[in-house]
């Protein structure tokens, strides 16, 4: 059974193995046939219909197995950007020392310090792997722990996760790197032959594991699979026995259990469900802690003084999610008030909807849901997200990598400093 580990759970030398790997897929010409695969594949149904997670999912243990072809070692990672939610440019994994960050501007925005800043690709047509972050220098805001928690936990059937999967959770990842908006064409993620990005793969990786993750809260929910009444692309015969789009040898029932032969496959968490479990109970906790003092603590508006209380009461939520994220000594010292609050994602653009044949009315509907989430917890003054305390710990880790700069041959013990505040030992629990 192959472990896929959110990446920054791997140590310096499994990282290293892993961007090796996927670097040699690009030399042996793996990249640009998967690139090819997907670009081709557009129009057939693998966006905006019930095949769209099976398909990826079938994909993406495709590029495992090419990976596993050169080091048995290796899976197909993923990352969860929700703890990347309150500022994304600042993640990790945008550094030269994991998948570079963002293109040169006066370069074609081709990828600039990275091992793959040297890839030529060859989807559509020849050109270098490009990048343009949509706010010039920064992303946009992504899904938090919360909102994916919350799909998770009020979906009751293939279709709801289904539509909520492929809605604006996946598209503002994709878009965030192509531009000002979707017709840009100057990042290689935002568009139809996004494979051509490591990223991508890292990406869809967490997107399985979602539905992954919705699957295991009940057994049945590994055989669910239909169409549904919102896409107009789905017909009322689609099937699990339906062939998967453009492979000849797989049904969709092959790839609904990833645990089966075939797929053989499981997720260990990054903690960042119960880290929102946590954080929620720990404002609970304080909440009532403060009833029993005599104070007003209805929401909004509470005030144990003439202003929202300092935040010496957020201590103890911090305290408890480090311990599931295993962050070390996070403060809030380096975020003016408004970082406090959970940012609201991104909506994507009608020409994204359009390009992956989605319905403008669904997309909107889930945007709304969780800016609605998003502010109700906002108005909560003793809940912080795990995301924002993830964001204040990146930021600690940034400012002392600037303070105690090393030669460049000792780049390695850089990642391996900076992961000790990432590697999560805490099993799954909804």
């Amino acid at each position: 059974m192959v472990e896929r580990k959110e990446i920054r759970q791997l140590s310096s030398r499994e990282l290293r193995a892993y961007i090796n790997g996927v670097n040699k897929l690009k030399e042996n010409g793996v990249i640009d046939q998967l690139a090819r695969k997907h670009y081709t594949n557009v129009n057939n149904g693998i966006h905006g219909t019930a095949q769209f997670l099976p398909w990826h999912r079938n994909f993406i243990k495709v590029f495992e197995n090419e990976l596993r072809k050169i080091d048995s070692s290796l899976a197909a990672h993923y990352w969860d950007w929700t703890l990347d939610a309150q500022s994304p440019e600042t993640s990790i994994l945008l550094t030269e020392d994991y998948f570079g960050g963002n293109g040169d501007p006066n370069d074609g925005h081709c990828l600039r310090e990275s091992i793959f800043s040297t890839w030529e690709l060859e989807v559509p047509k020849r050109h270098c792997l490009q990048r343009d972050y949509r706010r010039g220098d920064r992303l946009p805001k992504y899904w938090g722990p919360e909102a994916v928690a919350e799909l998770i936990n009020d979906s009751r059937t293939y279709e709801e996760i289904s539509l909520g999967c492929e809605s604006n959770m996946h598209g503002i990842v994709h878009l965030g790197f192509n531009g000002k908006n979707s017709r840009s064409r100057t990042g290689d993620m935002g568009t139809m032959y996004s494979p051509n990005d490591p990223l991508f793969y890292l990406h869809h990786s967490m997107i399985d594991k979602i539905w992954y993750d919705w699957q295991l809260i009940e057994e049945k929910r590994f055989r669910m699979y239909g169409p549904s009444s919102e896409r107009k692309r789905d017909t009322p015969d689609m099937s699990s026995r339906d062939m998967l789009i453009d492979i000849d040898h797989m049904t969709v029932a092959d790839v609904l259990d990833p645990r089966k032969d075939g797929m053989c496959y499981t997720y260990q968490d990054s903690g960042s469900y119960t880290a929102v479990e946590v954080a929620r109970r720990a404002a609970s906790a304080y909440r009532e802690r403060e009833r029993k003092r005599g104070y007003d603590v209805g929401t909004p508006g509470y005030s144990n003084t003439t202003t929202r209380p300092d935040r010496s009461h957020f201590n103890y939520a911090i305290k408890a999610i480090s311990e599931v994220l295993c962050l070390k000594d996070v403060n809030l010292d380096l975020l003016d008030d408004s970082e406090l609050k959970i940012a609201l994602p991104d909506p994507v653009d009608d020409q994204w909807i359009e390009m992956n044949c989605l319905e403008k009315s669904v997309i909107e509907h889930y945007q709304k849901a969780i800016e609605k989430m998003a502010c109700d917890l906002n108005e909560d003054p003793f809940y912080i997200s795990p995301a924002v305390v993830f964001h204040a710990s990146r930021l600690q880790d940034i400012k002392l990598k600037n303070q105690t700069k090393k030669p460049k041959e000792t780049c390695e013990d850089d990642i391996e400093m900076q992961q000790t505040g990432y590697a999560i030992k805490q099993e799954r629990r909804l």
